[in-house]
């Protein structure tokens, strides 16, 4: 059965989220899996999260576990945290088969890399908020993935920030990104920006970032710091 619009982007958005909590625990694409079974008549999403093992062993603490991580997250839809049917299943019972086999309603989903895809997003947006300010030098974009925190870190070097009034341009360059991003808001919970001007880098700042994990995304100016 085709799925509406509406449905697939539920379901596209539950799997990210998903995919955001295996980034947390360390596991790697290959160590979990996600099927989708849906009831638009019913609203209903019904989702089997296969997971390596259970936390402590305990299912039930496994289940609460996902379970809290996705409310917090749908906490601006609570209407499609409300249609879900979560089930955590590990590896191994679903190898085991019977009461565990996934059933043949239910279709695999693979999520995408949502820190990935924060950092392609804000590079597009702060892209063309310096060609609206008609800079042919964007400055410099460093990130560093905090899988830890569901968080990707960014200093925007902005340039000519220090030619103007510094609390306004960064309020200005913040209502930009959050107004072009406001359709993405996994994206807008992902994402942690810090502005500065050039001069306000101290001396081998830039250097000091990159040495501890920070990559520049744009290799196009170097603050001369």
């Amino acid at each position: 059965m085709a799925l509406s619009p509406n449905v697939k982007r539920a379901v596209r958005r539950v799997a990210d989220i998903l995919g955001l909590y295996a980034r947390r625990k360390g596991w790697w694409p290959r160590n979990f899996r996600l099927y989708f079974h849906v009831k638009e008549e019913w609203a209903s999403i019904q989702v089997i999260f296969v997971v390596p093992d259970y936390q402590g062993g305990d299912n039930f603490a496994s289940y609460s576990s996902v379970r809290d991580y996705l409310q917090d997250r749908l906490a601006d839809d609570p209407d499609l945290f409300h249609a879900l049917g979560l089930v955590i299943r590990t590896f191994d019972e679903v190898e085991e088969g019977g009461l565990y086999a996934i059933g043949p309603d239910y279709f695999a989903v693979r999520p995408r890399d949502l820190a990935r895809r924060t950092i392609r997003e804000v590079a597009d947006v702060l892209t063309s908020y310096a060609k609206a300010q008609g800079w042919s030098d964007p400055g410099s974009l460093l990130y560093r993935i905090a899988p830890e925190q569901d968080r990707v870190q960014f200093l925007f070097v902005a340039r000519d920030l220090d030619h103007a009034d510094s609390s306004e341009a960064r309020d200005s360059i913040l209502r930009f990104v959050r107004s072009r991003l406001s359709d993405e808001p996994d994206v807008l919970q992902c994402l942690d920006l810090d502005i500065k001007g050039r001069d306000e880098l101290g001396t081998g700042e830039f250097e000091r970032m990159t040495e501890s994990g920070y990559e520049n995304f744009w290799a196009l100016s170097k603050p001369r710091v």
